[in-house]
């Protein structure tokens, strides 16, 4: 029997993040984007229950990109500007930011 690996500090510093449930969180993503048309404010509050369910996921940027356009539908220009300017800030090449600038110009 071997002896058990000893991981370092490293290992214990690291957060554990529980799975996402990726199907869930395409399905709410995929209502969202729908209600962006015709109800701006599901879709903004659809994307806040997506952002607390799930704050560590691969599809952030749609998530952020939904909120920012529902944002702006609903005339919160400044604030669809701020989160913009958060969301460039940690994503500067998005395929989403051209859109994005013509619906909330920073």
């Amino acid at each position: 029997r071997e002896p058990p690996v000893d991981a370092g500090p490293q290992a214990e510093a690291l957060p554990s993040t529980p799975p996402v449930r990726a199907e869930e969180e395409i399905v709410l993503l995929e209502r969202a984007e729908t209600a962006l048309t015709k109800d701006p404010a599901a879709a903004l509050a659809l994307t806040q229950t997506l952002e607390e369910a799930y704050p560590r996921v691969a599809l952030v940027q749609e998530r952020e990109a939904i909120a920012i356009e529902a944002l702006a539908k609903l005339g919160r220009l400044e604030e669809a500007q701020a989160r913009l300017r958060r969301f460039l800030s940690a994503h500067p090449e998005s395929p989403h930011r051209m859109r994005l600038e013509r619906l909330a110009p920073p």
